[in-house]
């Protein structure tokens, strides 16, 4: 029908509708096709369509007048055409409209619920550090419209100069008074100054926040700054208690979904309870972590971070039978395998199975050969069976693919000593000393290296 309205005006006698047409025509192409190649997104990416997909709205005002006109010229006007091509054109309109129907989305309150309980999450006065498009959006929209928590500012194109320009003039009370020539300076003076006066600094992803600025979570989101203890930790987290999610159709599951941003959100909750859960297992609260991994599970089987976890939870509680167990579940419904073969073997290793560690790392190895990490594990059990020639080969090819492997260099020199190779045996551990100089056992090895 767009095709047909175009053909219609180009061909009509008034002039004005012609200019009409070319006009329209020359916004259709740079709105549409043209923007799309300037644009040069990968196509086989998955955010590739979600991201173009809101562009569309341009070209499809400009194709709504050709429709509109083919559907006066072709079916409404009296004496244009005979019977049957009004009912040709009309079943066509009427096919399109079908085939294009549009899902109603007035029950989802994904993004909704996800803004509101960011917002519970943050301390009175706080700041949010460079948020993501779905986050600052929402953000926005409670702001503006409903008025929701205006003493939070979000620190968004910092990355620019007029963006951190415009920060600085509107809040000044939350940046420093200098002159800064660039973002580059700017950013990390920003976070200093928040430490400094104390005023709460979050981030809507932990990978937000430059090396150098410790952080914790906070239910959906990270805030900078150290935690003392466990119970501080845990007092935290209170704001999950308040979250409100009302769940579409197909519950809170992440694979429920093949809208490309409501997956994005229910994927932000996994995200934020796999990071909780780690938090809980490096202050050594194990059974907390525990359920904050399953939790994530819960929403996104296949988060591969949250097996990882789980299994290595387990682990830390040399309760190793059920870490292999876990992590072979893992290899089974994990997106991202490779570092949950690695924990398989190191569980199989600690529960005294040499062989099915070896074989864990061999698999691994033919869909990875070039991972050091793999290659260098199963070095270390070859040398655990005795199999000194057979442990030299990988870890060779572990420090060939990465020289600055210390603890490949290390197993090297323990196999040249087992091997009565003395020269390189030296040579391997002083290596390791120099890539490691405050290693906990830097007097054993110089010991060693004296004996040699």
């Amino acid at each position: 029908l767009t095709l047909l309205g175009l053909w219609s005006l180009l061909y009509s006698k008034e002039r004005a509708l012609k200019y009409y047409a070319r006009f329209t025509g020359l916004t259709l192409f740079f709105s549409g096709p043209a923007y799309f190649l300037l644009a040069n997104l990968p196509i086989q990416q998955e955010t590739t369509r979600p991201i173009l997909e809101p562009n569309l709205l341009m070209v499809n005002i400009c194709a709504c007048f050709w429709i509109g006109w083919a559907i006066e010229k072709h079916i409404v006007a009296p004496n244009s055409h005979t019977l049957w091509r009004k009912a040709f054109f009309t079943a066509a309109l009427m096919g399109t409209f079908l085939l294009n129907l549009p899902v109603s989305r007035r029950n989802d309150f994904f993004a909704y619920d996800y803004g509101k309980n960011l917002l519970k999450s943050m301390d009175q006065g706080a700041s949010l550090y460079d948020p993501d498009d779905l986050t600052a959006f929402t953000f926005s929209y409670l702001q503006i419209v409903e008025r929701a928590r205006p003493d939070v500012v979000a620190l968004v194109g910092l990355k620019t100069f007029w963006g951190y320009r415009q920060m600085i003039e509107r809040h000044p009370e939350r940046t420093p008074k200098s002159y800064f020539q660039s973002a580059q300076e700017f950013i990390p003076e920003v976070l200093n100054f928040h430490q400094k006066t104390g005023r709460a600094l979050y981030a809507d992803h932990e990978s937000k926040l430059p090396s150098g600025f410790p952080q914790f979570p906070v239910g959906l989101i990270v805030q900078m700054g150290d935690i003392i203890n466990l119970a501080e930790l845990k007092a935290k987290q209170s704001s999950l208690r308040f979250y409100v999610e009302r769940p579409g159709s197909m519950g809170l599951t992440v694979d429920g979904y093949p809208h490309f941003f409501t997956r994005h959100i229910i994927s932000r909750y996994s995200a934020a309870y796999n990071n909780i859960g780690i938090a809980m297992q490096n202050h050594g609260s194990y059974e907390e972590a525990q359920k904050y991994f399953l939790s994530a599970l819960k929403r996104e089987g296949d988060l591969s971070a949250a097996w990882n976890n789980l299994g290595i939870n387990a682990y830390l509680r040399k309760q190793f039978p059920e870490a292999v167990t876990i992590l072979r579940r893992g290899l089974i419904c994990a997106k991202e395998k490779n570092a949950v073969y690695f924990h398989l073997s190191l569980a199989q290793r600690s529960n005294r199975d040499l062989i099915g560690a070896a074989q864990t790392l061999e698999n691994a190895l033919t869909q990875w050969p070039q991972d050091p990490k793999l290659l260098n594990e199963l070095g270390y059990i070859r040398l655990n069976q005795k199999q000194w020639d057979k442990a030299k080969e990988s870890l060779e090819n572990a420090l060939r693919i990465d020289p600055n492997l210390d603890i490949a260099c290390y197993n090297m020199a323990v196999v040249y000593r087992q091997l009565g190779d003395k020269q390189k045996s030296k040579h391997y551990f002083l290596r390791y000393l120099k890539l490691t100089p405050n290693a906990s056992d830097r007097l054993e090895v110089e010991g060693w290296i004296k004996n040699l």
